[in-house]
């Protein structure tokens, strides 16, 4: 079973959205916030929450400079069975200190995280805590004010793997980790400990507890591609005209922040001619 708890207003079936629609962000996907801001980026109407960045799409999440705040699935699956392999993906904006920013639990909220992620701004990577053992990305892989896609495989009783992408580039996390028996039925996303100096931003949060994971550079996931700024999977010139459209305020459905350091800019079209000139697209045989 497949959980879609996305963070962008475009093609949210888990906010109640069809493709084509941007209507006003929302957290409906999630059971609970607390300090999080949701809003609709440098588009948004309100100037008070332009500062909010996406990655994809018209909305993305930001935390506080200081302070818990998170957006929080705390609902038990117990219709799901609680199974296993769980696998999920999220983006992240690394404008703050070192912080947890991800714990998954084995019921609503409570008890020790089966899975807890943290954000290390001196190493400039990510550490993945499973069962007292840590995997860590390798240091300088996820760099300050760039999005960094994260993804992990929890497995009971069995394994764990994770990793980062920046860019178009595959940090796997090394180490030694144990996983215990208890599933994971419910996850918090946001700063949740440490932090204190800069700002947070999440976007395109997806979970999936599929048995068996297709091949791809995203697995279960929908592919989110730098240079796709109009969500067709493929790169052309026609992701350069949205571009044009959304600095004029009009935001895309796909990925317009081509060079993701967390603006959309002139810079982000000559992303994209780039990739179009190495003849880049977002298939795992050249991505």
């Amino acid at each position: 079973m497949k959980s879609n708890l996305k963070l962008a207003a475009l093609g949210l079936m888990a906010l109640g959205l069809t493709a084509g629609q941007a209507e006003a962000c929302s957290t409906g996907a999630w059971s609970d916030t607390s300090g999080a801001v949701l809003a609709g980026g440098p588009t948004d109407p309100d100037p008070g929450l332009q500062g909010v960045l996406k990655l994809r799409g018209a909305c993305g999440l930001q935390t506080p400079a200081s302070g818990v705040a998170y957006v929080e699935e705390s609902v038990n699956h117990a219709a799901e069975g609680g199974t296993s392999p769980y696998h999920a993906r999220f983006f992240v904006h690394t404008g703050g200190s070192s912080a947890t920013i991800f714990q998954a639990f084995p019921s609503d909220v409570s008890g020790t995280p089966v899975v807890s992620i943290a954000y290390d701004s001196v190493d400039q990577n990510f550490d993945f805590n499973v069962n007292g053992g840590t995997l860590s990305t390798a240091a300088g892989s996820a760099p300050a004010n760039r999005w960094v896609a994260v993804y992990f495989t929890y497995d009971a009783s069995t394994s764990f793997t994770a990793a980062t992408r920046t860019g178009r580039v595959r940090s796997e996390a090394t180490g030694s980790v144990t996983p215990g028996a208890a599933t994971i039925e419910a996850v918090r996303l946001g700063q949740l400990a440490g932090g204190g100096t800069g700002v947070f931003n999440f976007d395109e949060f997806e979970s999936s507890r599929a048995a068996s994971v297709p091949s791809g550079p995203d697995g279960p996931f929908t592919m989110v591609c730098n240079g796709d700024a109009n969500g067709s999977g493929t790169i052309t010139a026609a992701d350069r005209a949205a571009i044009t459209a959304e600095i004029a305020g009009t935001a895309a459905s796909g990925q317009t922040d081509c060079n993701e350091n967390g603006s959309v800019t002139a810079g982000d079209r000559a992303c994209v001619t780039n990739l179009i000139g190495t003849l880049a697209d977002c298939t795992s045989g050249t991505f």
